[in-house]
């Protein structure tokens, strides 16, 4: 489906400055391509959701020629459906300015339409199509907001792309497309953040912001055809892209493929559970974002020697923390951007450990610098509160909490600084393993101490109260929900036990507990029992209970 709506001109600094030869690049990429490499394929098509149906090459020139035919015949379509005049100091009413709305599920089959929207200047926004209230909230933000002034179309069937490319092989059609003159799109896409960390927000990103490092990640692509531990190369193993195109990372890898005429595959997503280890040990490597990675899965490829990429970063500034080697939840500064700030909140545990958060200084960030310079993407500044030299300068939080410490170099000589991703610093859970599922932590810890407390009062003459709860396991297979129990100081007590009314009440706490676990685990949350119970002497005469789902 496509949402199409002529929307406010970007300012007349943004859309009338020069291209600069990064982004000319990547808009003529296709023909250039096309020029040099025609036979050299390009994108990789299922031609359904098994793998036994096969895939279909699209090659440099066939792309070309698809994306010129639809940017021309869309062209044409949109200025009817708008019907608008051309607006002063514009060319053409239709591009810059122009923002094509794409909901399709699987979300490549989109890629062609996108480029061709891209080529004649439009903005694309995706939308996600696997969780309709987020795409709902997309396109009542920025579609229906003050009255939908546009049109809605649906995606005809043999527009799909890889029905276009077998088209194009059996040469249905043979009129040469001329390429669209090179227009910046304004922004270049509207997105929004993947929200593995977080919660996810919709961001503008312009076409500049895509060459930033354009020239780091041309050097890192064709690295990989110098490896010596295989035969398999960028140019015969399609780098095989799961990512959803309505996150921005889909979009560094697009770029790559763009900027280097190196091959890009797509498939049916449904289950990673149905994605097999020989397809896994057939790839050239594996890259990993946000928080995916844990200590089991890092010891699983490890064991199976399956050559991984852990990347860390943000949709904001792209990517800042790596792990090329295994234990691949250790991560390091990019070498190509300068270290973040690391400001401790805990002290050193016994094994030289602490837990720090991670900022960005706004004076070392191109990507803060270019993103203040010109709006779209929210970024909060605020001082640095950490030591030394840029104690108050301006920066950005990461706002994710890491373990760090320092190991021995593989090779024995020194040592470095390594840090684990811990969990997030607000109050959402991210759960990994069998599943993927986020937990709003301080709604869970309220309905438990509601919960609880209900139950606790319909007991005569014990002194316990729900104190503190609080639950952790971001990043992780499973939660731990830590219940601190408070002791009435106003009553004779024993915490050795004796009398009925002091002892624990742990089958009340069983009973809460199971019954919000069950009720978060219907929405595939959430499920588990009591494993561990311990009863502790604190200042405050509480009492200590964890609770392992």
């Amino acid at each position: 489906m496509h949402i199409i709506r002529q929307l406010q001109m970007p300012p007349w600094s943004q859309r009338c400055r020069p291209l600069t030869d990064d982004e000319l690049s990547l808009l003529l990429a296709i023909p250039r391509a096309a020029e040099s490499t025609p036979n050299s394929t390009l994108f990789r098509l299922p031609l359904g959701p098994h793998p036994s149906m096969g895939f279909v090459d699209a090659t440099c020139a066939e792309v070309r020629s698809i994306v010129a035919r639809l940017a021309s015949t869309w062209k044409t379509k949109l200025s009817e459906l708008l019907r608008k005049p051309d607006e002063p100091g514009c060319e053409r009413s239709i591009g810059p300015g122009t923002t094509i709305c794409i909901m399709v599920e699987p979300s490549f089959h989109g890629i062609f339409h996108l480029l061709a929207f891209w080529a004649i200047g439009c903005t694309i926004q995706f939308v996600s199509a696997v969780d309709p209230e987020v795409g709902i909230t997309q396109l009542n933000e920025y579609t229906w907001r003050k009255g939908f002034d546009g049109a809605i179309i649906q995606l005809p069937e043999q527009e799909q792309p890889h029905r276009l490319v077998q088209a194009e092989k059996h040469g249905q059609h043979n009129t040469f497309y001329p390429w669209p003159t090179a227009q910046r799109p304004t922004p270049a896409f509207i997105l929004q953040s993947s929200g593995t960390t977080g919660v996810p927000k919709l961001l503008r990103f312009s076409l500049y912001f895509y060459t930033i490092g354009l020239a780091n990640h041309r050097q890192n692509q064709f690295s990989l055809a110098r490896l010596s531990r295989t035969y398999k190369s960028p140019y015969t193993h399609p780098r095989l892209v799961l990512v959803p195109f309505y996150w921005p990372s889909f979009y560094t890898y697009l770029v790559i493929t763009l900027a280097t005429g190196t091959p890009m595959a797509f498939a049916y997503f449904m289950d990673v559970l149905r994605l097999t280890g020989n397809k896994i040990v057939d790839l050239l490597s594996l890259s990993f974002g946000g928080s995916a990675m844990d200590v089991a899965l890092s010891h699983t490829l490890e064991r199976l020697k399956i050559p991984v990429t852990n990347v860390y970063g943000s949709s904001e500034l792209g990517n800042i923390l790596i792990a090329r080697k295994a234990p691949y939840t250790h991560l390091t500064p990019l070498r190509a951007k300068l270290p973040p700030l690391v400001r401790p909140i805990s002290e050193y545990g016994p094994d030289g450990s602490r837990y720090v958060e991670l900022w960005v200084l706004a004076s070392s960030s191109v990507h803060i610098t270019h993103h203040l310079a010109y709006g779209g993407v929210p970024i909060k500044l605020e001082p640095f509160p950490g030591d030394g030299p840029h104690n108050g300068e301006p920066a950005f939080n990461l706002e994710d909490i890491f373990k760090e410490i320092t190991i021995n170099n593989a090779s024995g000589s020194g040592s470095k600084t390594v840090y684990i991703h811990a969990g997030r610093r607000g109050d959402q859970l991210r759960l990994t393993g069998l599943g993927v599922a986020d937990i709003d932590a301080p709604l869970y810890e309220g309905l438990f101490t509601s919960e609880a407390n209900a139950r606790m009062v319909q007991l005569d003459g014990r002194p316990w109260t729900v104190d503190v709860v609080e639950l952790f396991g971001t990043n992780m297979p499973s939660t731990s929900l830590v219940i601190e129990l408070h002791l009435d100081q106003d009553q004779d007590h024993d915490l050795g036990g004796g009398s009925s009314s002091q002892e624990l009440p742990i089958s009340e706490l069983f009973e809460s507990g199971c019954e919000k676990a069950c009720i978060s685990s219907e929405s595939g949350q959430m499920s588990g029992a009591w494993t561990r119970i311990r009863k502790t002497q604190a200042l405050q005469a509480s009492t200590l209970f964890e609770y392992h789902t």
